[in-house]
């Protein structure tokens, strides 16, 4: 298979971690429910169109959290950037 002939109509061209954080309260939590709630989010950052198709960044967002019963376990917060290109027909 030759690889470097798919294309898609959009293809992501790298992404980078801008922001990460975690808070972990997991002590004494063995048999014990989790409970994991989770919001995401996009933002374009940036979206310029070119010749034959457009070049942008986008911010992918995640923030999970876990709680025991009433009590916060955990919480993770990721932001990551990313660009890409796409073809004008699709997009």
């Amino acid at each position: 298979m030759k690889i470097n002939k798919i294309m898609a109509d959009i293809q992501f061209l790298d992404n980078k971690v801008i922001e990460f954080t975690i808070e972990n309260k997991l002590l004494n939590t063995k048999k014990k429910v989790i409970n994991v709630n989770y919001d995401m989010d996009y933002e374009i950052v940036n979206c310029v169109e070119a010749e034959d198709g457009y070049f942008g960044i986008v911010d992918f967002t995640v923030n999970l959290t876990g709680k025991i019963d009433e009590n916060e376990a955990f919480k993770i917060h990721l932001k990551k950037r990313g660009s890409f290109i796409g073809s004008k027909e699709k997009l």
